[in-house]
């Protein structure tokens, strides 16, 4: 959505700054979307984007990972189970766009092991992260 509505606004800070900045004024200078790019395959298009989901094997994680790869992305998932991401991606990835790594977020040196790796497979970086896996730090919520 930035980018449909990015274009054309360079002068937009400076008729703020007026007294009397009006809608009208503001919305000619935005300029009009037309109908192609309001199309839900143009505004909901990632297939720029790479991405890590925590906690992206199972229940809402999966789910937004399905979303992210359904719309183009390619989606880095990660568990403390590695039978899960093994079984998410035999489901899921079969394109390839689901890569899954073990990964315990709760354990601040695989984290780093974590970003050392992806580090060295995505030299244009990681442009969504979704931090999903809960964590419990009590024995009541293990």
């Amino acid at each position: 959505m930035i980018r449909l509505f990015s274009r054309n606004l360079h002068n937009l800070p400076s008729l703020l700054q007026a007294p009397k900045a009006s809608y009208l004024q503001i919305r000619k200078m935005s300029g009009k979307a037309d109908n192609e790019q309001l199309k839900g395959s143009k505004l909901f298009d990632v297939s720029h984007v790479t991405a890590i989901v925590t906690g992206g094997g199972t229940g809402i994680g999966l789910m937004i990972t399905q979303a992210l790869v359904a719309n183009g992305a390619k989606v880095y998932i990660t568990s403390r189970r590695e039978e899960v991401l093994k079984k998410t991606e035999e489901l899921y990835g079969a394109d390839g766009k689901i890569i899954s790594l073990q990964c315990d977020v709760s354990d601040k040196d695989d984290v780093k092991r974590l970003y050392d790796e992806i580090s060295g497979r995505e030299p244009n970086g990681i442009q969504l992260l979704v931090n999903n896996a809960g964590i419990a730090r009590d024995d009541s919520t293990k």
